[in-house]
């Protein structure tokens, strides 16, 4: 997996995950691995206004994570005016793809 940023302004920004797999040693860009209410996907992008994460020490700022150890995706819910809240829609890996469970806080 590969988390990736996005700049389209001093506060428009954005963030995404995207899934690869290798195989016959090449690297697959394609695989889709993300089962989202719309279908399968290899990867989920979510747009912010980075003045309401701006106090986060890190940069780039860190919003999607993953958990190696649970194999869950954590993915920011962003409210309709681009506020990052402090819950997350989860994909967790089911041996096949990764779904979505539900929203939980993360510290």
């Amino acid at each position: 997996m590969a988390i990736g940023n996005q700049i389209f302004s001093s506060n428009d920004v954005g963030q995404l995950i995207k899934v690869f797999t290798i195989e016959n040693n090449e690297i697959n860009d394609n695989v889709k691995l993300i089962k989202t209410q719309s279908g399968f996907t290899n990867k989920i992008a979510g747009y912010f206004d980075f003045f309401t994460v701006m106090d986060k020490p890190e940069r780039p700022v860190h919003l999607i994570k993953y958990d190696k150890i649970k194999k869950i995706i954590y993915i920011p819910i962003v409210l309709e005016d681009g506020k990052v809240t402090d819950r997350y829609i989860q994909y967790k890996f089911n041996g096949s793809y990764f779904e979505k469970v539900t929203k939980k806080k993360v510290n």
